[in-house]
């Protein structure tokens, strides 16, 4: 299937009779189009009471929808005032597909911005986006063998108003430059149920049993860069879903995570100066850095690699922890 509609655009009004409060929302959204591709088995009735046989016999679908700019502005009345909200997005994607593989989300845009002017605030108040997603991945179906899982989500390039920042920087001792969060991880997992069959998930919830086992974990990429300070990791586990007692409760894993910080202990001197981390509590903080990490190779940066082996035990760049 394909679809290409050039604009949508609507306005909706909700009013109280009874009361002041009040919603006036206007959005547009340009460039819309849409292509999917949906696989049926002739031997299979088109239902979805039982979603289970069709996937199994291979009912499949894979679509995308795409815009080319996206605004939306929102009026609401109170007792309070009138708040004034705008967001729009340069371009964005929203695709899904699901199969006996699985099923999978991808969500994304760019040029992300929100702004608004709240009710009581006497300024406006605004936050941009150069990028933003969000991605899945996960099995439905069950399996005696642990399939591929995903996950990952980011915020590149967020910044927002000097007004906003003075409300705990007034004087400008934190940097401002873009921030960044970013997480992809990916595994395999077990999955002891079918979680498209309602009465399986209900039997689950009554029982307080699982409807998944963790095998393997890789940390592709966790970054979080702000204020100044940067922290990278990466990593790869394993899980011994046998032994629950090593870490009570939890499946024992086997691997390590390889961490690098930068910018820490300037980060802790200028929340110091601010007020905001008292000097004892940046004392311990530091200490606890030290436990963990060793120094990096430039000024102000550690690094660590914490490892957890067969034996159970955990070390902290061979200092062991547990």
């Amino acid at each position: 299937q394909t679809a290409q509609i050039g604009s949508v655009v609507y306005d909706l009004f909700f009013k109280d009779p009874n009361a002041v409060e009040s919603v006036n929302l206007n959005s547009t959204t340009q460039s819309v189009a849409f292509t999917g591709t949906s696989v049926v088995p002739v031997d299979q009735a088109l239902q979805m009471e039982d979603f289970i046989p069709m996937l199994a016999a291979g009912f499949a679908f894979d679509g995308a929808f795409t815009t080319q700019g996206t605004e939306t502005k929102m009026e609401i009345t109170s007792d309070d005032g009138t708040t004034k909200i705008k967001t729009g997005s340069a371009n964005a994607t929203l695709a899904v597909a699901m199969g006996a593989e699985g099923i999978n989300y991808n969500v994304a845009a760019e040029q992300v911005q929100v702004g608004g002017q709240l009710a009581g605030l006497p300024f406006p108040l605004f936050a941009e986006m150069e990028k933003t997603g969000f991605s899945l991945r996960a099995p439905v179906l069950k399996s005696d063998t642990p399939q591929d899982v995903k996950l990952a989500f980011n915020a590149t390039g967020f910044t927002m108003s000097d007004i906003i920042w003075a409300l705990f920087d007034p004087s400008s001792q934190l940097p401002r430059d873009p921030a960044t969060i970013a997480l992809d991880v990916s595994g395999k997992a077990k999955v002891l149920l079918d979680s498209v069959d309602p009465a399986a998930m209900q039997a689950m919830v009554e029982s307080d049993g699982k409807s998944g086992e963790l095998h393997a974990l890789t940390i592709n990429r966790l970054t979080v860069d702000a204020v100044g300070a940067k922290l990278d990791a990466t990593g790869d586990f394993v899980f011994d879903n046998t032994d629950k007692t090593t870490l009570p409760g939890f499946p024992k894993p086997v691997g390590a995570v390889n961490i690098n910080l930068t910018g820490a202990n300037g980060l802790i001197d200028k929340l110091i100066t601010m007020g905001f981390l008292p000097a004892e509590q940046a004392m311990g903080a530091r200490m606890m850095m030290g436990m963990f990490a060793v120094p990096g190779d430039a000024p102000d940066t550690l690094k660590s690699k914490i490892k957890f082996n067969e034996a159970g035990q955990i070390l902290a760049n061979g200092q062991r922890l547990k």
